[in-house]
């Protein structure tokens, strides 16, 4: 999920793509966006922002000026069909406490829970158990329970750079480089004509190392007025994983133990 709708659900999401990313990798390990190099001067550029600003009236309507979404409920499928695999994954995101929470299952393999509770970021899950995450990783986790990063693009990006277009399903797309003024870290994103997130790249670390990511955003639906992707396609290591969600909700009330980390967190966080 994104989470921020790009990095929470998106995109995404997902990133959510970036747990996922590495779930749809078989490792099954949260990864973090690697820091840009030190030293690199930022960039605004005026052509840039006029593209952003367009994606969050597309994608978010009246809301970028509301604000009014205090929760949001995602459910759907994993699917990795050249290896035959197929699971749930399911995400609720408390706006106003900054909390989140997903689930992925891949019956056979693994699941895997991570989220963000009380400020403390963690993970669980069969096979690597239950951790209370920190450093960079925490960070970029915590970034995803920022709902409205996007519609902000002028204070969560130092450096919004137009790097040109490049066609993608028959469309001409725009090309942005974004540089994250919390931590360095950097993404690229390619917007439709009509303003739609349609692709994302990064590198990302995690326990495996370094590896790149890139996500694919379609089946664009209304959810109240905004526009939200239903399906994310995800390649990082090994085969693409496809996330297609059958329900987005905002503003449906979540059970507190919706958000709650595993017993296991509980424990290490005391």
């Amino acid at each position: 999920m994104t989470t921020n709708w790009k990095q929470a659900a998106r995109r995404a999401v997902c990133a959510a793509a970036l747990g996922a990313g590495t779930l749809g990798a078989h490792a099954m390990q949260p990864a973090t966006a690697a820091p840009a190099k030190s030293g690199t001067p930022s960039v605004v550029d005026p052509k840039a922002d006029e593209v952003l600003a367009r994606s969050v009236e597309a994608m978010w309507g009246d809301l970028a000026e509301t604000r009014d979404i205090e929760s949001a409920n995602m459910k759907g499928t994993i699917t990795i069909e050249s290896a035959g695999i197929e699971g749930t994954v399911q995400m609720w995101i408390d706006v106003d406490d900054e909390a989140m929470k997903s689930v992925f299952t891949i019956p056979g393999l693994d699941t895997q829970q991570q989220g963000v509770y009380e400020g403390t970021a963690w993970s669980d899950s069969v096979m690597a158990g239950p951790r209370v995450i920190e450093g960079d990783e925490a960070a970029q986790l915590m970034r995803e329970t920022k709902f409205f990063s996007d519609i902000d693009f002028g204070k969560t990006y130092s450096t919004r750079e137009h790097q040109g277009t490049e066609e993608i399903n028959g469309e001409s797309c725009d090309k942005i480089r974004l540089v994250y003024a919390e931590d360095g870290s950097e993404v690229t994103n390619w917007y439709s004509p009509k303003g739609l997130l349609v692709q994302q790249t990064q590198t990302a670390v995690s326990q495996m190392g370094e590896f790149s990511i890139k996500t694919s955003f379609d089946d664009y639906r209304q959810v109240g007025v905004a526009m939200m992707p239903f399906r994310t396609v995800i390649e990082a290591i090994g085969p693409p994983m496809v996330l297609q969600f059958d329900k987005i909700t905002i503003n449906e009330p979540i059970e507190e133990d919706n958000l709650k980390p595993t017993p296991g967190v509980l424990k290490l966080m005391g």
